[in-house]
């Protein structure tokens, strides 16, 4: 704790040693050290930021044309240059939202395929590039906040108990007060998508029960790429559907869980895709297999399964 630079990383690791140790209640008293500390951390780099801010006006208040200028570099579109930047960004926290899902996705490729598909989706409703680009990037954060749940829970095959449940249901207001307290800029569509993207279109969602438009648009978009993945690939408490199962499922749900406009533009979607792309997972997954986080991860996966099960004839 004296060690301020490092003692987010420490954290977080407590959380996670206790949650494999068995010991939640241990992960859950770090787990709110971890938030206190990353709140307070944001605060202290909001108040350095106004410092900062403040003193550019006070450099700058001599030359009239700077406001106009820094109103059209807000109004501006993201150039190649500022994409990258921001993605840089956001890459501590993509690996953390990897992380937080590979008791249920050991791929990795789950939140990849979510933002693609997201993205896709937006395109269809009338976003444009810059906006796309955005819920792309936001939207590999959705399930950020399972951070905070034992992987014994995530992991369980078969139904978990309604506690178990009410747990798991936590995670979307745990990942919206990590990124909340990130202190980078241009979060708050990641926040928006954490927090919302379990809420229905009837209002019986959660954490908020909010409904129809009161639910942010790229939460709306988002719940229906997630659960398209959830339901067309294996988790440890499921079997993968086909995707046309996966499609009527989702039409039944138009109107109770989701937008019906955005519902019948998904299945309109995927459908194309289907005869444009072929493979699905190909296509929605490819940036994934780029990633050297999930190249490496999936090294180490391949060598402990080597160690665990070694050939005949060979010393273990």
């Amino acid at each position: 704790r004296i060690m301020k630079s490092t003692l987010r990383d420490a954290l977080i690791a407590l959380v996670k040693a206790y949650d494999i140790a068995g010991k939640p209640q241990l992960a859950l008293i770090h787990l709110r050290e971890l938030l206190h500390h990353t709140k307070r951390s944001q605060i202290e780099s909001a108040l350095q930021h106004q410092r900062l801010h403040l003193e550019r006006l006070e450099q700058s208040a001599a030359r009239s044309e700077e406001p106009a200028l820094l109103g059209v570099a807000e109004a501006a579109p993201l150039s190649d240059g500022r994409r990258e930047r921001f993605k840089a960004q956001l890459a501590l926290l993509h690996r953390q939202a990897i992380t937080a899902e590979l008791s249920e996705d050991p791929t990795g490729e789950h939140v990849y395929r979510v933002g693609k598909l997201a993205a896709l989706l937006a395109a269809d409703y009338g976003c444009d590039d810059d906006t796309c680009f955005m819920i792309e990037m936001s939207a590999r954060l959705h399930d950020i906040g399972k951070l905070g749940i034992p992987i014994a829970i995530l992991a369980k095959r078969g139904r978990i108990n309604p506690d178990q449940m009410s747990l798991v249901r936590t995670h979307s207001a745990i990942g919206a007060e990590l990124l909340s307290q990130s202190g980078l800029p241009q979060i708050h569509m990641a926040v928006d998508i954490a927090r919302h993207h379990h809420e229905w279109w009837d209002g019986s969602g959660y954490p908020d029960g909010i409904a129809g438009k009161a639910i942010p648009d790229a939460a709306r978009i988002t719940a229906l790429a997630d659960v398209f993945d959830v339901l067309t690939h294996a988790r440890p408490y499921k079997d993968a559907w086909p995707v046309f199962r996966a499609l009527e499922e989702i039409q039944q749900l138009k109107g109770t869980q989701f937008d019906p406009e955005l519902t019948d533009l998904l299945v309109t979607l995927v459908r194309r895709l289907q005869r444009e792309v072929g493979d699905l997972d190909e296509y929605l997954g490819a940036e994934a297999r780029e990633s050297p986080f999930i190249r490496a991860r999936r090294k180490i996966a391949e060598a402990l399964r080597r160690a665990n099960n070694p050939r005949p004839g060979t010393l273990s």
